[in-house]
């Protein structure tokens, strides 16, 4: 069973096989190094009249590679990414899939091995502690694949008999010379699905690897399928830090974001929903347009005992987020398919399930909307008003307020000409600010996520009639298009403060807010861009201002005890 871990020997014995993936030599692609885990080459140079993958260091790839890091997990990784990119633009759909599988069979597989060295010569036990394990790897029938349909095959997962292989990794991988390599990869994770039906039921369901050998593209794709199996097998995920790593590089392809240690939009947005007026232990958190769920996966390791539910209307991002939330927090998370405008599917007791905290990105994750959604709707979300077809993000914060509890708090992102609209939408963001629910709005510059600026709205059913509007201005403070961790810190520290506030911030009551046209914080915060020069000074000056409040106090209890001190005579 070892030898089912260790197959990579038999990759490294097979390198003459390079041959057969239609290079010109062997030299052509990256070499293969004999000891695990060496850093490949920075480029493939495939054979000009094969017509199929070219990978070049053009300046898009060396811009995509600058962001990432240089481990060889990562390296290999990224060799993946840059050949699949290349040619499919859903290329995302494909990669994720094998990289859950590679994990999943690699760990499934490490475990079996443990309970064997536990438990020599004890079959029923060894059995019997692998079925209490997350995942059971169905066996499959590989033998006579030709001409079988696909679902076909995968329905036989079940039969032991001769010719049949577990669905693993290293069966796809043993295979990826084949001329049916992409049927054997659908087979593979079908079974996986129907021997998972819990887990996994509906995630592999709509890729298909495999194309008719009669199309074009059919050697374009088994030489495609053949070269992304050769990256995943050059590491292996062994430790923790590694299985780490590699959750972290799934996180950076769901959000699109560099491979870094440094705080994200993720980061600041996650902080901004422990700001409440009146501070709770959140019991439910929610995302009603979550995407790939990259948001909910960082919520989960914040707060582990948190019930979490998620939405999406794309069924390739939901069963992302779903094997996301398998690999990176490895606990099960409530995920329905479906646009939460038209048809909200969280429910408890037959109404509208409410959420203690709800967050969402729509500047990525933006659902479709048409007015006459809100005259059909019997839960009553739109009240407020309808808004225009085709400008949701509106309806997104109706939906997010009337599915809050009474303590519930909302952070949610999107562009800046939300907040800049007239007529309608203007009214409702009046209509926000008299039923006292905005708590801040923070823009951020170019470079966090995208090439525009960015807008963070915060609402909080806890605050009380007296407490001023947040507005933040962080152009200017985050002009770099970075977001380090001592940035993060000073910006969630001014939700605290209550005296002195940073040149980038200014506290408003929700009428000053409300003669204004828009909530946009460049109409309030006006010093920032006036002189930018003086930030290291007024931060300096902030610090004194610290000092002399500290010097101040210890100087009034040492008088406090020098008066005391006289009273006592």
């Amino acid at each position: 069973m070892r030898a089912q871990i260790l197959f990579y020997a038999d990759f490294l014995r097979r390198e003459s096989s390079l041959l057969k993936l239609g290079l010109a030599s062997a030299e052509a692609i990256l070499p293969i190094s004999t000891s695990f885990g060496t850093q490949s080459n920075e480029s493939y140079q495939l054979n000009k009249s094969s017509s199929i993958l070219r990978v070049a260091q053009n300046e898009n790839d060396y811009q995509y590679r600058k962001k990432l890091q240089t481990s060889p997990m990562q390296q290999a990784l990224n060799n993946a990414v840059l050949i699949l990119r290349k040619q499919l633009p859903d290329w995302r759909n494909y990669l994720l899939p094998l990289m859950f599988l590679k994990y999943v069979s690699e760990n499934w597989l490490a475990m079996r091995i443990d309970y064997i060295q536990q438990f020599p010569a004890q079959p029923t036990q060894i059995a019997r502690n692998m079925e209490q394990q997350r995942f059971v790897l169905p066996s499959i029938g590989l033998a006579n694949l030709s001409g079988l349909e696909k679902k076909r095959v995968a329905h036989r997962y079940h039969r032991q008999r001769e010719g049949t292989c577990l669905a693993t990794f290293q069966t796809v991988f043993e295979r990826r010379e084949d001329a049916e390599i992409g049927q054997i990869i659908d087979c593979v994770l079908l079974a996986w699905e129907h021997a998972n039906p819990l887990e996994l039921r509906g995630i592999f369901s709509h890729l298909r690897f495999h194309v008719s050998q009669q199309s074009e593209q059919a050697e374009l794709r088994r030489k495609m399928w053949a070269m992304v199996l050769l990256e995943l097998a050059r590491f292996q995920l062994g430790s923790e830090a590694e299985r780490t790593e590699y959750c972290g590089y799934w996180q950076m392809l769901l959000g699109d974001l560099p491979f870094t240690e440094e705080p994200s939009l993720l980061s600041l947005m996650t902080r901004l929903l422990k700001f409440s007026a009146q501070p709770h232990a959140p019991e439910s958190i929610a995302d009603p347009f979550c995407g790939n769920g990259e948001l909910l996966q960082a919520l989960i390791g914040l707060y582990p005992s948190c019930k979490f539910f998620g939405q999406d209307g794309d069924l390739a991002r939901l069963a992302h987020a779903r094997m996301g939330m398998l690999l990176y927090a490895n606990r099960e998370v409530e995920l329905h398919t479906g646009n939460s405008l038209r048809q909200p599917k969280l429910f408890q007791n037959g109404q509208l399930r409410r959420f203690d905290w709800q967050v969402s990105n729509l500047a990525r994750y933006l659902p479709h909307w048409d007015k006459r959604m809100a005259k059909q709707d019997v839960w009553q979300r739109f009240s407020r008003g309808f808004m225009p077809s085709g400008r949701s993000e509106m309806a997104c914060i109706c939906h997010m307020l009337a599915t809050s509890t009474e303590q519930g708090r909302i952070v949610v992102a999107m562009r800046t000409a939300s907040l800049l609209r007239k007529g309608k939408e203007k009214m409702l963001r009046k209509q926000l600010l008299q039923e006292n629910l905005l708590d801040a709005v923070i823009l951020l510059p170019a470079g966090i996520q995208g090439p525009r600026p960015l807008i963070i709205t915060v609402f909080d059913r806890t605050r009380c009639a007296e407490k001023a509007i947040l507005m933040l201005d962080l152009r200017q403070y985050l002009k770099s298009g970075g977001l380090q961790a001592a940035q993060l810190e000073r910006i969630c520290k001014v939700f605290t403060q209550t005296e002195f506030l940073p040149p980038f911030a200014a506290k408003l009551s929700p009428q000053q807010v409300a003669d204004c046209d828009d909530w946009m914080p460049s109409s309030y915060v006006k010093t920032v861009h006036a002189v930018p020069a003086l930030l290291p000074v007024l931060g300096r000056i902030e610090q004194e201002i610290a000092q002399l409040k500290e010097d101040f106090c210890n100087l009034e209890q040492s008088i406090n005890a020098q008066i005391c001190g006289i009273q006592a005579l």
